[in-house]
């Protein structure tokens, strides 16, 4: 049906509903009418004749309930009847009311927290350049009980020389780091990156560069700062690229490592990875 029509035909149905019904009971009538007309010329009495036109027909009523089922506009109908019905009962039971209610609230979080979380990790694609490409590598030791471990620097070298299933390799792994400076000493969120990490994702600093091969090549010490990280101790100042900060890693070793780059909001610190 044309949608001119079907809308035509919803407006009558739910807003003109008397006329709708009775212009459905003159169409059976009439319908009525005639096949009685034929029964009486096949050479039935008049009462013989109608008796066998209803039983043909099926009951007027009948008639009447299957056109309303294929109405247009019929479900909407239904649906406001049973929210009528449902509203009626909660009104008289207000303490089951409370309980659908926050029924209701709880699952619709609960499936609301599980449907991000598989949104997130599953169903939407990672941000980065050739997502579906992208593979993550784990060392396993079932002799020692050890699963989805990381690898040290030297295997993850001989791991890219011998490759021959993957177009570029990078490791990184996140570690804990203490800031130091004139200021008391603060614990901030860090990782370790070799240099192929930000060319393998397609990803480029908001500020400055990422880490150089030549500078993995000869154990320099610098640093990629994360957008949070950049406004709260430069308050987004282009003139931290260049400066120092005094870092203290894992093992309590403190080092100096030189600005080169800050990254998109939302981004971990990292900096190159010590041989």
């Amino acid at each position: 049906m044309p949608l001119l029509p079907r809308l035509s035909s919803l407006w009558r149905n739910l807003f003109r509903k008397a006329r709708a019904e009775q212009e459905l009971t003159e169409e059976i009538d009439a319908y009525l009418e005639m096949l009685i007309e034929l029964k009486i010329k096949e050479g039935l009495a008049p009462a013989e004749a109608r008796r066998a036109a209803l039983i043909e027909l099926g009951g007027k009523q009948q008639v009447k309930e299957k056109v309303r089922d294929v109405r247009v506009g019929h479900q909407l109908e239904t649906l406001w009847q049973d929210l009528r019905y449902a509203l009626r009962v909660l009104r008289r039971q207000p303490v089951f009311t409370l309980i659908a209610i926050f029924t209701l609230a709880l699952g619709i979080g609960a499936n609301t927290a599980i449907f991000s979380v598989v949104n997130a990790v599953i169903l939407r694609p990672l941000p980065y350049r050739d997502a579906g490409r992208l593979a993550m590598l784990w060392t396993d030791d079932p002799k020692h009980d050890v699963h989805e471990a990381g690898t040290s620097y030297p295997n993850f070298l001989d791991w890219r020389t011998q490759s021959q299933f993957f177009a570029e390799m990078a490791i990184f792994r996140n570690e804990p780091l203490a800031l130091t400076g004139a200021d008391e000493t603060e614990r901030v969120a860090g990782g370790l990156a070799s240099a192929s990490l930000f060319p393998l994702l397609g990803v480029k600093p908001l500020l400055g560069r990422a880490f150089s091969p030549d500078e993995e090549a000869r154990n320099e010490r610098v640093v990629v700062l994360s957008y949070g990280f950049w406004q709260r101790r430069f308050g987004g100042s282009p003139n931290a690229i260049g400066q120092t900060l005094e870092l203290i890693n894992g093992k309590g070793v403190r080092n100096a490592y030189h600005i080169k780059g800050c990254r998109h909001p939302n981004k971990p610190a990292a900096r190159r990875l010590k041989r």
